[in-house]
């Protein structure tokens, strides 16, 4: 498992964006002007790109306890609530955004390794990477209402608000299992390239972008 970016909802970070000549990774969750975690590391090459990062005033501003080996996060803007995917145990830790504190631990499937929230419904969908399963988070509720099969070793979600559409990247046999939220099922699954490990979803044209991890390469999913 490993953490992953996408959807416009932060998932995690694997690793450096690195450029040809310096290297910057930004973390930040901001909800309605709070900002909850930031950090910022530059080369020492390149120090001047630090320092225009910290002249932003990016800082760690709060830390706060969740489940074990949390792997993604999303957050609903709206309702000022983050979602934290604890791969560990099993579980999502729900955050409320003002008080910086966890007002509920829901109970999902096995390995939870990726998570994502479609504002509009106000539905969170998390990606079970050991079980073969998405659940449902109903936010209202802050319960889990179901799971919904998928393929092996999900480790990435996004979702298209404007068609009511979630992509899920299944790592452990190279396809994307594409789900209408309507109805809670698996309409369709596309094959990809080797190992897909991240997913987001241009909702302008409604296409959904899945990253390769072992043949180095993007798949394009239009509908």
């Amino acid at each position: 498992m490993s953490a992953r970016v996408g959807d416009g909802s932060v998932a995690g970070l694997r690793g450096w964006f690195s450029a040809r000549r310096w290297c910057a990774a930004v973390v930040a969750v901001v909800v309605g002007g709070v900002p909850l975690v930031t950090a910022a590391h530059a080369s020492a090459a390149h120090a001047s790109a630090a320092h225009a990062l910290a002249a932003v005033g990016y800082q760690v501003t709060r830390t706060i306890p969740v489940g074990f080996d949390p792997g993604g996060v999303a957050v609903d803007a709206a309702a000022r609530t983050v979602y934290v995917a604890n791969a560990g145990d099993g579980t999502v830790s729900v955050i409320n955004a003002v008080t910086g504190t966890v007002i509920r631990t829901v109970d999902v499937g096995d390995g939870p390794d990726a998570v994502t929230v479609d504002r509009a419904t106000r539905t969170v969908y998390v990606a079970n990477y050991f079980d073969r399963t998405v659940s449902v988070i109903v936010e209202a509720a802050r319960t889990a209402k179901g799971t919904i099969w998928v393929g092996r070793h999900p480790d990435a979600v996004a979702v298209d608000r404007a068609t009511h559409t979630v992509y899920v990247a299944n790592f452990g046999d190279d396809t994307v299992s594409v789900i209408d939220e309507a109805t809670g099922t698996v309409t369709r699954t596309v094959d990809v390239g080797a190992d897909p490990d991240a997913v987001a979803v241009d909702r302008g044209t409604h296409t959904a972008y899945v990253t390769n991890w072992w043949d180095n390469s993007v798949s394009v999913i239009s509908p």
